[in-house]
């Protein structure tokens, strides 16, 4: 994953936080940066960290004259031009670089090997290579990169809502949570993945989660099917927010769920992709989370359309 210097804010809702808090003690934080399969890494960590970039070259080191770029923080590029004598070890290239970094981060010799490490911690920090003549010969490939990791999010009792700020995060990254006990190492399940979505401007309270569950005839879970809600645009206003937004989906996961945050008390339809099922419902007001086929929530109880068939044609006698 590169260096963005993108903020991505997760807004958390703990629903049960009462039974949760029981049980763990922090949220953890994870992030994709293909697809809501993975491959998973850490956004958070037992405490802030910093980026560390070890390079990949054993010593001794040709670098006399030449020169190593290292970015800190996606701002500030760092030019150090090697001074001392051929061959040179992990441990006089990397004080040459830390002179370079100053404030800005160390470099060591960890085994033979050149590594960078942040002053800064939290997913702000990052150290990047960005060129010269110098990256390959100490060892490190040019764009090679570092992030830094934030606290685990802290539950409070009575708190529900919590807020996390992804500083090297993408529009098109997916993020996943789970609850952990820092003490125990005990852990929940994985929360469903989400695709990182723009700033929530309303508070949790006004939100609700619609759910599904969906097997195919044999029984199986039904994987990779689309749900599209729409908004019928009936006048709706919640914490002095008008709700406009035209559509949302979702896609069922390996064992056919899926979920989507919705505004409560919204008039929506939901379509099923493929499939005659077309539901207008009334999203509830209250409850943490409702399922989409509940068929108290619409008039039209499951809306599958029934073809009409002609057997005969009518005849006077």
């Amino acid at each position: 994953m590169p260096v963005t210097n993108t903020d991505i804010t997760l807004r958390l809702f703990v629903d049960d936080i009462a039974t949760i808090i029981a049980s763990y003690d922090v949220i953890q934080v994870f992030r994709s940066t293909g697809d809501e399969n993975g491959p998973w890494e850490a956004v958070t960590s037992l405490a802030a960290a910093a980026a560390v970039l070890l390079g990949t070259k054993h010593e001794p080191y040709k670098l006399q004259g030449l020169t190593l770029d290292v970015r800190t923080g996606g701002l500030t590029t760092h030019s150090c031009t090697f001074a001392g004598a051929d061959p040179t070890t992990a441990a006089a290239a990397a004080a040459e670089l830390t002179a370079a970094l100053g404030a800005d981060g160390i470099a060591a010799d960890v085994g033979g090997y050149v590594r960078f490490t942040t002053a800064d911690t939290g997913t702000d920090a990052s150290v990047d290579i960005t060129g010269d003549d110098a990256y390959a010969n100490a060892g490190f490939a040019l764009g090679a990169f570092a992030l830094g990791t934030d606290a685990h999010v802290p539950l409070v009792a009575g708190v529900q809502d919590y807020e996390l700020v992804d500083h090297n995060g993408a529009v098109a990254y997916w993020y996943r949570t789970r609850y952990y006990d820092t003490a125990t190492a005990a852990a929940s399940p994985y929360s469903v993945p989400l695709p990182a979505d723009p700033v929530y401007v309303l508070p949790s309270t006004d939100i609700i989660t619609g759910t599904c569950r969906l097997a195919d005839l044999s029984g199986r879970a039904l994987a990779n099917q689309r749900v599209i809600v729409s908004n019928l645009f009936e006048p709706s206003i919640r914490s002095g927010w008008g709700v406009f937004g035209m559509t949302r989906e979702v896609r069922t996961d390996d064992d056919g769920y899926a979920e989507l945050k919705l505004v409560r008390g919204s008039l929506v339809e939901v379509m099923f992709e493929n499939t005659s099922i077309r539901r207008r419902l009334r999203v509830p007001t209250a409850g943490a989370e409702f399922d989409f086929l509940d068929f108290t929530l619409a008039d039209d109880e499951f809306g599958i359309a029934v073809p009409v068939l002609k057997i005969a044609a009518p005849h006077s006698p």
